[in-house]
């Protein structure tokens, strides 16, 4: 042991980082950009919605690029006040009836993201002096004969007086705005007060008609005009970019199915934004949520693929994963202790179980940042006062992190899997590491399990469906099983190895996801390590492979 490591003792409450990279101190220091960073900056790179499963570090790239970018602005959905949109009497009056919305929310986003440029582009000074000085310039540059022009000119005119106040208060102006147009029609005027009449029917269906016909005169086409003039004549520069980002999507500021409708509106207005080549709108997204926002949304002629392009994929690797392990242990030893170069096999056994050290850590992931951080803090806390850990306290710290893993995985996945832990305990439980599916009696699963949990009163999700179907004799035991597994898969805690000629796929390294009829008694079935311990398995039988 080198006389460096020797001097330097563990700490009490030592950490080599935070599970949230908002309150992450060595963000800045360890950020190990992997090229997606790269991809972000670069204004003509259409891949701008930030794609990862929790912990992938989609935050930490946001803040980076944040950070490194005079001319980036930041958004989070709770600023928006977007709960106002679910509490308006006059809008949830015509989403209970069914008047499809989806072109009001897309004229919010993109008036919002124009008018939050126009602030980046003119900053405030003396609003009415930093205001008439914009407007001076506008007029200047655009007089001219294209009509096209002067519709845009007059919108921002329209606006212009509010450009400079917070975006909260133009988020409900644009609404109120709204709710004047529907007041000012004849036929929808019975609306005003609050929608607190008893209409009959034919009134209802009347109005609803004239709604939708309202909604869908909405002036898109005049902002359409609004970004060509941002495109064309604002943000002209290719040498001086502009960014909006907008993080926090996944966090409860609005009720899930207005949430689905509003973020599939954002998606659009991004798109839309594509042509002011010298802006860049940086989303970030669960997948899950994604998937979600995809699905209930779907309307006819989607294609979900015409998104790809705007997709950014987090995707860690080995390699990665052990520079952002060295550089934090680095930065913790060398903040105290020395000048000197360290890493996490300094402070750790070589082996653990005939596995080198940082194979055993990096398997022990969903391949994510967070992972290998949340990992190393628990081998910490078991190494109070040591200079170096050995086999028992790495051991006992793989005890304390699998179980918080466990945990963490059925926080990310409730939305989708309410019932994830307890079927996975029942199911997974004191199982071998890998085995197939035929090997099992999988008929004492289904009955423990899902008669259990087809009594209970649990959100509506396909594990529910898959039990009340098994229980009622609509589905046999076998497919339950299947879909179970097929779960299983999808959210990380197992990989199948559905073909002999195939290795082990994993859905966290990118892999294709399982289909029900893939899935057969000779499927192979792999738990991943990460949640050995938790779940009880007996993990000196083998390793698992991503080959």
């Amino acid at each position: 042991m080198s006389a460096s490591v020797s001097e330097f003792k563990i700490r009490k409450h030592d950490t080599i980082g935070d599970a949230d990279a908002e309150h992450d101190r060595l963000l800045d220091t360890c950020f190990v950009n992997t090229g997606d960073m790269d991809v972000l900056q670069d204004t003509n790179d259409n891949r701008r919605i930030v794609v990862g499963r929790t912990g992938a570090g989609k935050t930490a790239l946001l803040r980076t690029l944040k950070e490194s970018e005079s001319h980036a602005i930041w958004i989070e959905p709770v600023s928006l006040s977007l709960q106002y949109l679910s509490d308006h009497a006059l809008l949830r009056f015509f989403e209970e009836n069914g008047v499809k919305l989806d072109l009001f929310y897309q004229l919010l986003w993109r008036h919002v993201f124009a008018v939050e440029l126009i602030k980046a582009k003119y900053p405030e000074g003396t609003p009415t002096t930093q205001q008439k000085k914009w407007w001076d310039s506008v007029v200047s540059r655009f007089a001219s004969a294209d009509p096209k022009k002067a519709q845009a000119l007059a919108y921002l005119r329209k606006w212009g007086e509010t450009i400079w106040q917070d975006t909260e208060y133009r988020v409900k102006e644009i609404i109120t705005t709204f709710e004047r147009g529907i007041h000012a029609d004849a036929s929808l005027s019975i609306l005003a007060g609050g929608v607190r009449a008893q209409l009959a029917d034919t009134q209802k269906a009347e109005i609803i008609k004239r709604g939708q016909q309202v909604v869908n005169g909405l002036q898109i086409k005049k902002l359409g005009d609004v970004i060509r003039i941002l495109a064309e004549d604002v943000f002209d520069d290719p040498q001086d970019s502009y960014y909006l980002i907008i993080d926090k999507l996944d966090e409860s500021w609005v009720d899930d199915k207005l949430r689905y409708k509003i973020i599939r509106a954002l998606i659009e207005a991004v798109r839309d934004f594509l042509k002011v080549r010298n802006v860049k709108i940086v989303v970030s997204l669960r997948r899950d949520l994604l998937d979600r926002v995809f699905r209930n949304t779907r309307d006819a002629g989607f294609q979900e693929e015409k998104y790809e392009s705007l997709m950014l994929t987090l995707q860690w690797e080995r390699r990665e994963l052990t520079e952002v392990l060295n550089k934090r242990v680095n930065a913790l030893v060398k903040h105290r202790y020395t000048n000197k170069e360290l890493g996490h096999r300094d402070l750790l056994p070589a082996k653990i179980r005939k596995t080198d050290i940082t194979d055993f850590l990096i398997d022990r992931t969903l391949y994510r940042p967070r992972d290998v951080i949340m990992f190393f803090n628990s081998c910490l806390d078991e190494g109070t006062n040591q200079s170096r850990l050995n086999v028992k306290r790495v051991v006992a710290a793989e005890a304390t992190y699998s179980r918080g893993r466990l945990r963490s995985l059925g926080d990310e996945w409730s939305a989708e899997f309410p019932n994830l832990l307890p079927v996975a305990l029942a199911f997974l439980q004191g199982q071998e590491p890998a085995f197939s599916l035929g090997e099992r009696p999988w008929q004492k699963w289904v009955d423990d399990c899902l008669l259990g949990l087809a009594m209970e009163e649990l959100p509506a999700g396909e594990l529910w469906d898959t039990a009340r179907a098994c229980v009622s004799g609509k589905m046999p035991a076998e497919d339950g099983v299947r879909k179970v597994f097929r779960v299983f898969h999808k959210v990380g805690l197992v990989g199948l190895k559905l073909a002999a000629y195939e290795g082990v796929t994993w859905s966290f390294l990118g892999h294709r996801t399982s289909v029900m009829a893939e899935l057969n008694a000779e499927t192979r079935v792999h738990v991943c390590p990460a949640f050995y311990r938790a779940l009880g398995i007996n993990c000196g039988k083998e390793r698992w492979s991503s080959n």
